[in-house]
């Protein structure tokens, strides 16, 4: 295995996550190529002229996979913030409810507040959402039409970017807070904040520089190992041999590659019509949930 050489394309956090691990093992015969400057992918994080940080994506980490909650702490160390979460919903003009929606109707209009109760609790004496086919249905099953048109279906239509009856519901686990109708009603009656709920409750961040500088250490562990400004134009697979539209190329025996799959369909060679067709009819989802952290570099 020694003698195998591997080609990465792609430094954002999987194909740094892929050479992380082979310089972890000891592994030295990998070679990572990146089209832009820098690494990080959609993770990273940029500087604009006024020394403010910006976030492209990832803007809060609350993994608890040991392995990379370890790696989190070898690459930061102690420059991280801990902080709680605070989230808020706007709703309608004077409405500010803390994140998770359904767990604070009280800061909502009292005929919001009984839309809302009165779906839940007919949820909840359906059974809930085991039979639920799609996203959408769980939605409506879980929380009821009152809390589904006030918060769920509008947020998750913007945060997805795809119609929620073409989603699936098994990714929910941790990401979506499901409700108690007991505890919902009596957080309504005593007037009681219910905001602690989720993995992100309480999270890390980077001291200085963004998200991105999570994957700006990891990368320096083999600056010499990274080759930027080298966007994959085409991939050789009987040759075994990718080219970047510099004009430079090289060979592999084995290629891990993070490009999209649409785009990689059509640069493989030789031609494979049945992959490229298959390529067509993927869908692209567009996270639209991220936001700007204005944060003044030193």
């Amino acid at each position: 295995m020694a003698s195998k050489k591997i080609v990465i394309i792609g430094a954002g956090p999987t194909g740094l996550g892929a050479a992380y691990r082979l310089h972890e093992l000891g592994y030295d015969n990998w070679v990572l190529y990146e089209k832009s400057d820098g690494v990080g992918g959609h993770a990273t994080s940029h500087v604009d002229q006024h020394g403010f940080v910006w976030d492209e994506g990832g803007h809060v980490i609350f993994s608890h996979y040991p392995y990379f909650d370890k790696l989190l702490d070898k690459v930061l160390g102690k420059e991280v913030h801990e902080r709680i979460r605070e989230s808020w919903i706007v709703q309608g003009d004077d409405s500010w409810v803390p994140y998770p929606f359904q767990s604070n109707l009280r800061y909502l209009p009292k005929e919001i507040q009984v839309s809302c109760l009165v779906g839940a609790a007919k949820a909840a004496a359906n059974g809930g959402s085991n039979q639920a086919g799609n996203f959408r249905d769980w939605i409506l099953a879980t929380f009821g039409e009152g809390i589904a048109e006030a918060f769920m279906f509008p947020y998750n239509s913007k945060v997805w970017t795809t119609p929620l009856e073409q989603m699936s519901k098994g990714w929910i686990a941790e990401r979506v807070a499901v409700v108690d109708f007991r505890r919902l009603l009596e957080n309504v009656l005593y007037q009681r904040d219910d905001v602690g709920w989720g993995p992100n409750s309480k999270f890390k961040f980077p001291l200085h520089g963004g998200t991105g500088e999570i994957y700006r250490r990891m990368a320096a562990h083999f600056p010499d190992k990274i080759k930027s400004g080298k966007k994959l134009a085409e991939v050789d697979l009987a040759a075994k041999r990718v080219s970047f539209e510099d004009g430079t190329g090289d060979t592999y025996d084995i290629l891990i590659s993070t490009a999209p799959l649409d785009l990689l369909a059509h640069m493989i060679k030789p031609v494979d019509n049945r992959l490229r067709d298959a390529a067509r009819g993927l869908e692209a989802q567009q996270f639209a949930g991220g936001w700007p952290r204005l944060e003044e570099e030193d």
